[in-house]
């Protein structure tokens, strides 16, 4: 089998996968084409309190869709009276290389207009071997590409508009 990938949009993977038809079938073509989809869909949505924008993102942030979300996050975050950026992924299920750079530039963006930039993260409730919490995969791939010494990481909304903003 041999899958050729036609299209990538912000939606979705669109995939032509083209198989040897079966033997059994008489008369039927060599080839059979089939159609598949993976839907992936990134979720954002903006608040505000204050000078403080939330943005929280559900779903998943790869390099299908990191350019999107950059630049409506882009938008948000140069409107009036923007200092501070609270980042919420407490829906989010996963994250690659083209995220973590994303999430960097906001950083960056943030920084250069004198603001602070925080994570929302859930706390995992897994345990290692020896009862001590264990951290998420969200939480190891922020914490191993150097994201938590840049952003202060909070456990919900309210703790982190409060200690953003003070």
């Amino acid at each position: 089998m041999i899958i050729f990938p036609v299209l990538y949009s912000n939606f979705g993977k669109y995939f032509i996968i083209i198989t040897p038809a079966p033997p059994s079938n008489k008369g039927a073509p060599a080839l059979a084409i089939y159609y598949s989809q993976e839907v992936i869909v990134t979720d954002i949505m903006f608040y505000r309190s204050g000078n403080i924008l939330v943005i929280k993102v559900a779903g998943e942030l790869d390099h299908h869709s990191a350019d999107t979300a950059r630049r409506s996050m882009d938008r948000e975050i140069m409107k009036i009276q923007t200092k501070h950026v609270v980042f919420d992924f407490s829906d989010l299920s996963f994250m690659d290389s083209s995220g973590i750079g994303m999430l960097m530039g906001r950083y960056r963006e943030v920084k250069m207009l004198g603001g602070n930039s925080g994570i929302i993260l859930k706390r995992s409730e897994a345990r290692d071997r020896y009862g001590m919490p264990a951290l998420s995969s969200m939480e190891r791939i922020l914490d191993m590409s150097g994201v938590f010494k840049c952003m202060t990481r909070f456990d919900n909304l309210e703790t982190a508009v409060a200690g953003i903003g003070g």
